[in-house]
């Protein structure tokens, strides 16, 4: 019970797709999140790092609805899904571009590598992603081809003064197909409770392109550069409603880029498990 509980604290949301840690669910468990995030920028970082505003007034704004599904299929390895519903908004001094509707959807794995009962938990993930939108659509929710990313995780928990306190680190090579450049991604996250009911994370996000992609057309979503390095930091509250359902708000920015939008936004998700 306590490992499945950990697993539960350390799943986090933020602008790209829901990161989760090392942690697998048990066997015939899971956990359901409900993510929703709101992002806006006026801003991109160019190709120096440095911040410029849109031309012609421009501002992106996306609200997300992330739902994400993990089930344990034995004690050490769980089946994942995660799934993007946006809508987009992009206008200027000339007019506005509109769509909604689903974007891509991750289907994955994750093998837990040490024993259940240590502390420490080192796995190792695979994710596939695939498009489910027209590619016509503008502004477009993703570049519209298919990625795969193998992701080393180690987590691990600790008990001060009588407080359960949990870090994770990851580390992510993502291939893409078509133009957009491959990445290496790299995640941390440090989450504690502070009372009975309340937990604090804060966590680092990191996206570097490895600058073998062909250039883009912009259309309209400053995000979907095909080479752009993308850090963010987060901080949330989660609150413990009842023994299976948990409520967490957050705070998100982009602190450093390239080719990429420099904005902020914010998160509501609802974790709820099985």
């Amino acid at each position: 019970m306590r490992t499945r509980c950990l697993g539960i604290f350390a799943m986090v949301c933020l602008i790209s797709p829901v990161y989760s840690a090392a942690w697998t669910s048990a066997k015939g468990h899971g956990q359901i999140l409900f993510n929703t995030s709101y992002f806006e920028t006026t801003r991109s970082f160019d190709t120096g790092g440095r911040q410029q505003p849109f031309g012609y007034g421009g501002k992106f704004q996306k609200v997300e609805f992330n739902p994400y599904v993990e089930v344990g299929v034995t004690n050490r390895t769980s089946l994942l899904l995660n799934a993007f519903i946006p809508a987009l908004r992009f206008q200027n001094q000339y007019g506005g571009f509109e769509s909604s509707g689903t974007g891509d959807v991750e289907v994955g794995i994750r093998q837990r590598l040490t024993p259940v009962r240590m502390r420490t938990a080192l796995s190792f993930q695979t994710m596939f992603l695939f498009p489910t939108y027209s590619q016509d659509r503008n502004p477009a929710p993703g570049n519209h081809v298919w990625d795969v990313e193998p992701r080393v995780q180690v987590g691990r928990s600790h008990s001060l003064e009588k407080r359960t306190v949990f870090w994770d680190v990851e580390a992510a090579w993502r291939y893409r197909s078509g133009a957009p450049a491959d990445q290496m991604r790299f995640d941390a996250t440090l989450g504690g409770d502070v009372a009975p009911r309340l937990m604090l994370m804060a966590q680092a996000f990191g996206i570097k392109g490895l600058r073998n992609g062909t250039p883009l057309q912009f259309i309209n979503n400053p995000n979907l550069q095909s080479d752009f390095d993308l850090y963010k930091a987060q901080i949330s509250t989660v609150i413990r409603l009842t023994s299976r359902l948990r409520l967490q708000t957050g705070y998100f920015r982009a602190v450093k880029g390239r080719n990429t939008g420099a904005g902020q936004g914010v998160v509501i998700s609802l974790w709820a498990a099985f």
